[in-house]
């Protein structure tokens, strides 16, 4: 027989067996039947495998969920170090100390008289002249 199924009539067939020309013609035609054949051995073997594999894989969950991922006293033990940490925080802050009293605290009026005197001269304080005097080096001294 020449006219042989193709690929997509094989798989239409694969996909459904109720098709009459297509298995009136694989009856006939002992190289489409192997074909087809081959290509449900395949896909047989592959649907064994996706089982297994999925298979495998939700077993593999089952044993992950039942071993703990920490000790069973870790997640209490962490509670109470936290608190512990916490109420030690919380005692500093509130064992507040009075600010040390400032040893030269200067009144507002010895302030104020400061203020005054300095508002009153005459002359700025940066430019009252030197009153210690000093000598300027001769001219014809030898340099050091």
């Amino acid at each position: 027989m020449d006219n042989h199924l193709t690929e997509r009539q094989i798989a239409e067939f694969l996909i459904d067996r109720n098709n009459g020309e297509h298995l009136s013609h694989l009856r006939k035609c002992p190289a489409c039947a192997k074909e087809v054949e081959v290509l449900r051995r395949s896909l047989s073997q592959f649907r064994g495998s996706m089982r297994e594999w999925s298979a495998d894989q939700m077993a593999g969950q089952r044993r992950e969920r039942a071993v703990p991922r920490t000790h069973p006293l870790f997640k209490p033990a962490s509670v109470v170090a936290f608190l512990l940490l916490l109420g030690i925080g919380t005692s500093k802050y509130l064992m507040v100390k009075p600010a040390p009293a400032a040893p030269n605290v200067v009144s507002d009026a010895t302030l104020l008289d400061a203020v005054s005197n300095d508002v009153a001269r005459s002359i700025p304080g940066d430019m009252i002249p030197l009153t210690a005097s000093y000598e300027l080096p001769a001219a014809n001294a030898p340099a050091r």
